[in-house]
């Protein structure tokens, strides 16, 4: 695991998140140190935004596009057809977690940042960790990680660990009862996983099926949709360069992970 940042930026009042045009000393040092000792297992790409937040590990909410739509309802349908009376959700924005407590099951929270409206939920919120989950085994039916395992140990004030997403999936899976299943998105490439230095993970898409693998759990339902324009696409399509503007920041899978019953 590498260094987590010490230097807090100067940003006015009310900025949650720091963004820059020029790298810090401190910033390239780190960004350079990452690709050589690890340019044969990833690709590397410099960002100028940080994924650092200023208060603390605050929260913030401001996706706004329509990816939403088709996220929430590929959940939506999956849990009407699974009818899980438990839910924990890894993260996910604000809107979409009101929905699964909609559903009537026991839905519980976690993030690593806090959030300044968790007294007012109707749904159990705690801050935590995802690669350090504070439940026993065989917790819940469901868990979904939608959209930010691809954040998982590269943003938000984590210490830069790029094995951290294999971590949080073995957890995933760990507190997933037998039968239970596991709803996921991130973003994915073909070839190697690129390291977009300053918050995001494309990872690759045989890289993201080991990871499944190793953690035990089996894939039922999946598909990919084009991170240029969201239309679905088939694994062959998926693109191998990625750039920096967010058409370019890899594809997207969509899939059912299913935990097997005990033997």
């Amino acid at each position: 695991m590498l260094k987590k940042y010490t230097k807090k930026p100067e940003t006015p009042e009310g900025h949650q998140y720091r963004h820059r045009e020029e790298a810090t000393e401190e910033d390239w040092q780190l960004y350079n140190d990452v690709r050589e000792e690890m340019q044969e297992r990833f690709d590397f790409m410099w960002s100028g935004f940080s994924g650092r937040l200023i208060k603390g590990n605050s929260y913030s909410s401001s996706h706004k596009n329509e990816r939403q739509y088709t996220w929430c309802a590929y959940v939506t349908r999956k849990l009407a057809e699974h009818r899980p009376k438990t839910i924990l959700d890894i993260g996910s924005w604000v809107q979409y977690v009101f929905g699964l407590a909609a559903s009537g099951a026991d839905v519980t929270m976690i993030d690593i940042r806090e959030h300044p409206q968790a007294s007012i939920f109707p749904f159990r919120y705690q801050q935590a960790d995802v690669a350090d989950l504070p439940f026993e085994d065989d917790s819940f039916a469901a868990v979904t990680i939608w959209q930010n395992l691809h954040h998982v140990g590269i943003g938000y004030n984590q210490d830069f660990d790029p094995d951290k997403a294999q971590k949080a999936i073995r957890e995933v899976t760990r507190v997933l009862e037998p039968g239970g299943i596991a709803l996921l998105s991130t973003r994915v490439k073909k070839g190697k996983s690129c390291l977009i230095y300053g918050g995001i993970r494309v990872t690759g898409i045989e890289h993201l099926e080991e990871m499944i693998a190793d953690a035990g759990l089996t894939s039922e339902d999946v598909h990919y949709k084009s991170g240029r324009d969201f239309r679905e696409i088939s694994r062959d399509e998926l693109t191998e360069e990625v750039g920096l503007r967010e058409s370019q920041r890899g594809d997207f899978i969509l899939a059912t992970l299913r935990k097997p019953t005990s033997s």
